[in-house]
């Protein structure tokens, strides 16, 4: 099988999605390390918290956990969830980014995917907001 990223977002590589923009100046981007994949390879997202502002930017979190990146399948079923069966750190956390700074969080997928569209949802889980982008991913058979 072949995965293959379709784009969603707005002026980024095919293989990028951009999420929401909060009032601090903050994007979220979900990418992929490469547009189509063989089988049995491996699966690289990539989740980027980027700082717009001109001054730091200081987010707080409920545990050490810093983002969560979920895949669902073309009903929407949770196929996949990165944060599953982890145990994070209790006792609130802080991350500072400077200006025009950026945040990155390399996750590899660890499961193989049948034929079908999939969307991918990464998340940073501050206090603050929870921060989202998407993409699409395609699993083809062969």
């Amino acid at each position: 099988m072949t995965v293959a990223l379709l784009a969603v977002g707005l002026g980024f590589h095919p293989a990028v999605g951009s999420g929401e923009r909060a009032a601090q100046g903050l994007e979220v981007r979900l990418s992929a390390d490469k547009p189509v994949y063989a089988p049995a390879e491996r699966i690289t997202l990539i989740l980027q918290l980027v700082s717009r502002s001109n001054s730091a930017v200081i987010l707080t979190f409920r545990d050490a956990q810093r983002f969560d990146v979920v895949l669902r399948d073309a009903q929407g079923r949770e196929v996949w969830q990165w944060a599953a069966g982890r145990v994070f750190a209790q006792g609130l956390g802080r991350e500072t980014l400077p200006p025009s700074g950026t945040l990155t969080y390399t996750v590899f997928v660890e499961q193989t995917l049948p034929p079908g569209v999939y969307s991918a949802s990464g998340m940073i889980t501050a206090r603050e907001a929870m921060l989202t982008a998407h993409i699409v991913l395609r699993v083809e058979g062969h």
